[in-house]
């Protein structure tokens, strides 16, 4: 890993030489600052942090990453004045080749036989493993949020006679309050009185 003194040009003479070679063909093979400056260079280099190794296009997450990252460079380039201005395009014109999408792949999710052999291993753990269990079942078979599987008591679940035909089960879901250690009543400002104005 490069640390330290190499980056620091007053003991680059000291670094260890095989730091330097690196060091040395970092900087022939790297482009000046200037080249920011033409567009075809910054839409070269979006498609190569685009692309993964093997020249396939990266996930997209990947790529939103890839591209957080180097305009958070551009912004300290700017900071600095190294460059005038964020080379980066902007707005609309810099995700355009970056959609995302929220669809899960059905090929990550454990099927039904992988899901039981899960939930009973978690319920044989010794500490809390039966609370766990109810915790992840829920997330599992009735897919609420996990703050909505937290609020729920045994009073929110309706389950069926054992003996009926329906199987379905009823759940009230309640939204997830955030509890501080100060009363849930609303502060009045201290300018306040009970006074009525007249």
């Amino acid at each position: 890993m490069l640390l330290g003194d190499p980056f620091n040009t007053n003991r680059r003479p000291d670094a260890p030489q095989d730091v330097v070679a690196i060091l040395r063909w970092v900087e022939r093979n790297s482009l000046p600052v200037s080249a920011w400056g033409d567009p075809e260079k910054v839409d070269q280099v979006l498609r190569v942090i685009d692309t993964r190794l093997d020249g396939k296009q990266a996930a997209a997450w990947s790529r939103k990453r890839n591209r957080r990252v180097l305009n958070v460079a551009m912004k300290y380039a700017v900071r600095r004045r190294i460059l005038r201005t964020n080379p980066l395009p902007k707005g609309k014109e810099s995700t355009a080749a970056v959609k995302t999408t929220n669809a899960v792949d059905k090929r990550s999710l454990p099927n039904p036989e992988q899901a039981a052999e899960i939930l009973d291993w978690i319920r044989c753990r010794p500490r809390g493993g039966e609370r766990l269990h109810a915790f992840f079942a829920a997330l599992y078979y009735c897919g609420p949020r996990p703050e909505e599987a937290v609020a729920m008591r045994v009073e929110d679940v309706s389950l069926p006679d054992p003996d009926a035909d329906d199987r379905w089960c009823e759940l009230l879901i309640h939204t997830a309050l955030r509890v501080t250690h100060r009363t849930a009543r609303p502060r009045q400002p201290e300018h306040a009185t009970d006074e009525v104005a007249e």
